[in-house]
């Protein structure tokens, strides 16, 4: 969709953009701009408004049964979402902490770029898939991918890395959300 691709290209614009602004500018000014960036992003939701529930949507007493139930589920799920951005920070964090330690700081936006590249094939190729995959294989298989990066010896290494961890990064957040679209009731999103 087009909310997907949206995401993917911010996520491998965002970081070479974020990395060209902290390298040009003083720091203080290249925060500025990025805080406020993420404040018209804000705003811009606000004032588009778009809805979260139908219109028509009714809360009964059997609706409010079924969501004590589905509870547990949708806890499962948050919990597996904070698990997977977890290791989508710790890996951002990790690659500008060993391109620095490596002498490479120069290549962090590229590397992070390629890191965007692999999340948004592996996007498409989920997106083809006919059976949608579970979203603890697929967080496995994210930490999995993920934990060679850990002893990449160099920045070209670690680019072929990245590229591959990337695989599993949209994947695994959109099956959470999904999974979390179609659990949470209608009447009861957005809160």
């Amino acid at each position: 969709s087009v909310d997907s691709v949206m995401v993917e290209l911010s996520f491998m614009i965002g970081p070479p953009l974020g990395v060209l602004l902290a390298s040009t500018l003083p720091t203080p000014w290249a925060l500025f701009i990025c805080e406020f960036a993420s404040i018209g992003g804000g705003l811009a939701l606000w004032v588009a408004n778009p809805p979260m529930r139908a219109a028509d949507a009714e809360v009964s007493a059997t609706d409010l049964r079924a969501d004590r139930a589905q509870l547990g589920w949708m806890a499962g799920i948050l919990v597996m979402s904070a698990a997977a951005v977890l290791v989508l920070t710790g890996t951002e964090v990790a690659t500008v902490a060993a391109l620095r330690d490596m002498g490479h700081s120069p290549w962090i936006g590229a590397e992070l770029a390629v890191w965007g590249l692999g999340s948004a094939l592996g996007g498409l190729v989920y997106g083809a898939l006919h059976r949608p995959i579970p979203v603890p294989a697929l967080l496995g298989g994210l930490a999995a991918i993920t934990l060679p990066l850990a002893a990449a010896p160099g920045p070209v290494p670690l680019g072929a890395l990245l590229l591959c961890a990337g695989l599993c990064c949209a994947p695994t957040v959109t099956a959470a959300v999904d999974v979390l679209s179609r659990a949470v009731p209608d009447h009861g999103r957005g809160e």
